[in-house]
């Protein structure tokens, strides 16, 4: 299986421990070494990552060209198709500093677009908490509106003692996977052992890969 992570609270001296998990994984992190001793104050962005089963490295190849603190990629190859798979964690809009959040809004959207034109002739599965319910009611969601064609399940983010039930977890994909029989079975999962607010997505793809060769070399991992 292929997965994606947001805030996985590790700084880039402590990603090394992703490989406890006995995983393949290509991982940014976005907390300051500084934030991890000592009491953390306030709640900065915690990283982004993809994880997958190393029965897939012969056909996973991270895209590690693409230096963004928010923004993730692999390739996946298949007999048919090649798929670039991106994990993106979009930055909250804080109302009291709606400018700084629009900017950076912008710089994500962008390198997800950069990605998206530097493989024209690839299909794109998009996941992460996109920090907006894609439903219009945020000012950012004009954004994305060149970008997806937008498909809203119930929602994915439930903070029970502030009442708030919020769909702000989603996958994107192109639309002749969105259109096929390639994608399926899609899920909101509700576990009452997962502690936290976001509820886990998930979705099947029907692909066929080539087999492994001895040969194949280990993927490159980013720090």
């Amino acid at each position: 299986g292929i997965w994606f992570g947001q805030e996985h609270w590790l700084s880039n001296k402590q990603l090394v421990k992703l490989k406890q998990l006995d995983v393949q994984f290509v991982a940014r992190s976005g907390m300051e070494d500084a934030l991890t001793s000592g009491v953390m104050r306030g709640r900065p962005y915690g990283g982004v990552c993809i994880s997958w089963s190393r029965d897939l490295n012969h056909i996973i190849k991270p895209l590690t060209d693409y230096n963004h603190k928010r923004v993730v990629a692999i390739k996946l190859s298949t007999t048919k198709q090649n798929i670039v798979f991106v994990s993106v964690y979009m930055p909250f809009l804080d109302s009291r500093n709606r400018e700084s959040c629009r900017t950076e809004t912008v710089e994500t959207i962008s390198m997800i677009e950069t990605i998206i034109d530097d493989h024209p002739d690839h299909l794109f599965v998009i996941g992460g908490d996109l920090n907006c319910e894609l439903n219009g009611s945020s000012p950012f969601d004009e954004y994305w509106d060149n970008l997806i064609t937008r498909k809203r399940p119930g929602y994915t983010y439930h903070h029970e003692s502030l009442g708030q039930k919020k769909k702000i977890d989603h996958f994107i994909v192109s639309k002749e996977i969105f259109d096929s029989a390639i994608c399926s079975n899609h899920k909101i999962m509700e576990d009452g052992q997962n502690p936290s607010d976001h509820l886990p997505i998930s979705m099947s793809m029907r692909i066929e890969a080539r087999p492994c060769n001895k040969g194949d070399a280990e993927p490159i991992l980013l720090p």
